[in-house]
């Protein structure tokens, strides 16, 4: 009785070590199963947040996979959001790519989240405190900046070449850096400037 208890408890314990190779279906990306994301995503979003019009493009290994206007472009007047006619602006979505581009440069060895992000610029920022601002409290918002609205260029010719704008309006330093979490475009635009050097 006791080998039998033995040989079973072997058994099970044995069962628990046997591992099935499973081999996970490729998943197939193409407009149409884009399509029925952004389908989704779009109508939730409407509904949740009064969302009134968008457009949505894919672009895969340099091409145009996906494109198409949800909703409406101007909602007085009823009309349709297309991909080719309407442009709406991505804002802070555009943080998203830089901090991408940061990271897979951290990854490749080229930039380095503690440094001092003097070492990556062409200008100074005025040292107010000891602590320097490293690459890593612009990721997390907390290079201490005053933060303000950057201001805009309201046509193409009012566009300044984005160091000279950085360099000419650096905001005030207000906080020693990594102490607080404040949003920061200006720090996140530096970041930007960091990855196009």
């Amino acid at each position: 009785m006791k080998h039998l208890l033995l040989t079973t408890i072997a058994a099970v314990l044995a069962s628990s070590l046997v591992t099935v190779n499973i081999t996970a279906e490729p998943r197939v990306i193409n407009s149409s199963t884009i399509s029925d994301f952004f389908d989704v995503a779009f109508n939730t979003q409407k509904q949740d947040h009064e969302l009134v019009g968008m457009v949505v493009s894919v672009v895969h290994k340099g091409k145009v996979i996906f494109k198409k206007g949800y909703g409406f472009a101007d909602l007085e007047n009823r009309t349709p959001a297309d991909p080719d006619k309407h442009l709406f602006r991505i804002a802070s979505i555009s943080k998203t790519f830089i901090w991408t581009a940061v990271m897979q440069l951290v990854e490749q060895g080229k930039l380095d989240l503690n440094e001092d992000i003097q070492a990556y610029l062409d200008f100074d920022i005025p040292k107010t405190y000891d602590e320097p601002i490293r690459l890593k409290h612009l990721l997390t918002h907390t290079p201490g900046f005053e933060d303000h609205v950057l201001g805009g260029a309201r046509e193409y010719k009012d566009l300044q070449p984005l160091r000279e704008f950085l360099a000419n309006h650096v905001p005030a330093r207000v906080r020693k850096p990594g102490t607080h979490i404040a949003y920061s475009n200006y720090g996140s635009a530096v970041a930007g400037y960091i990855v196009e050097r």
